[in-house]
């Protein structure tokens, strides 16, 4: 957004991390790392940058593509790890919070 004496609309979060979902054609985003900026001189930029996994639902042609690491979710002592199918020693250990 920019800033000539005065803002010209007030930048929020949600829009910033669905921006940042939709560019890369996703529908979900991990690891998200959230950074206000804000310059300004005689004008400025003031917003968010969002960096972060952005991930889909795979399609069967992806699924089937041995070039393409698969992961499964699964429950691994009383733990979410996402296991490769093609390398069972490639996991990501999932962090999750559970709203009651």
């Amino acid at each position: 957004m920019i800033v000539i004496l005065f803002p010209l609309g007030l930048p929020d979060m949600k829009s910033a991390v669905d921006e940042a979902i939709r560019t890369v054609g996703g529908e979900l985003m991990t690891n998200v790392v959230l950074t206000e900026f804000n310059y300004s001189f005689l004008f400025g930029v003031y917003g968010f940058k969002v960096t972060g996994d952005v991930w889909k639902k795979a399609s069967v042609s992806e699924l089937l593509n041995p070039k393409n690491q698969v992961f499964e979710l699964q429950l691994v002592s009383e733990k979410l790890e996402l296991i490769s199918t093609n390398d069972p020693n490639n996991t990501i250990l999932v962090e999750h919070i559970l709203n009651n």
